[in-house]
């Protein structure tokens, strides 16, 4: 699947490992989807299926211009309306196939609410997730080692060589844990809406990763 153009992004930072002049053997491509309203206001969207706004429909069609000249084997997207419609302004009329194993972590009672909202209503659960967030669920919400696990089920299942993915913060910074190793602590910053995440491998390892931001 071939995607042609013009790009108006820049490569912002890479972070490469030894290895890298070798064949790569498999590489993922994932982009967390446009802005949507609920991004703009800090409102935790989780499974709650937010629309993108213009300006996330703006940023996937720069998405699209930016990588219209790369060859994907396959289009995997989240379900959800904010990353389904990304997905769809970015492949035209190449197939996409939704995955919910990339959907975004179930928020349970946070979803919908602020950060100062769940703060006002949730203090010490706030505050306890603030500090060490992976040790903290919300009622009815997904505990990120249920995340790991769908993430984890997903990168070893796909088949395709070089795979564009469109997703969410919460499963980036999850893939960024599994592929680099690191400690998911060290992940704490969540990628940018229409960010783009490229993992090389080799032999089931990264020897590059790669994040291009719209300028």
């Amino acid at each position: 699947m071939s995607l042609s153009g013009h790009s108006n992004w820049q490569a912002l930072f890479s972070i490469c490992a030894v290895l890298i002049s070798h064949p790569v053997s498999k590489r993922f491509v994932f982009v967390r989807h446009g802005m949507t309203d609920w991004n703009r206001e800090g409102r935790f969207q989780g499974h709650l299926d937010i629309p993108l706004n213009s300006t996330g429909r703006q940023q996937a069609l720069s998405l699209r211009r930016h990588l219209l000249k790369r060859t994907f084997d396959r289009i995997f997207t989240s379900p959800l309306q904010r990353a389904h419609e990304t997905a769809q302004l970015i492949a035209g009329a190449v197939p996409i196939v939704p995955d919910w194993r990339i959907a975004e972590i179930h928020h349970g009672d946070w979803q919908g609410k602020t950060r100062m909202e769940i703060a006002a209503q949730w203090p010490d659960l706030w505050d306890r997730w603030e500090k060490e967030p992976l040790s903290v669920t919300p009622s009815g919400g997904e505990t990120p080692e249920r995340v790991r696990q769908r993430v984890e089920d997903f990168l070893r299942t796909v088949d395709g060589r070089t795979v564009l993915c469109i997703s969410h913060g919460v499963v980036i910074q999850t893939v960024r844990t599994v592929l680099l190793h690191n400690h998911a602590g060290e992940n704490s910053v969540t990628p940018r809406n229409a960010s783009i995440h490229t993992f090389s491998l080799r032999k089931g390892r990264v020897t590059e990763y790669a994040i291009e931001e719209i300028v």
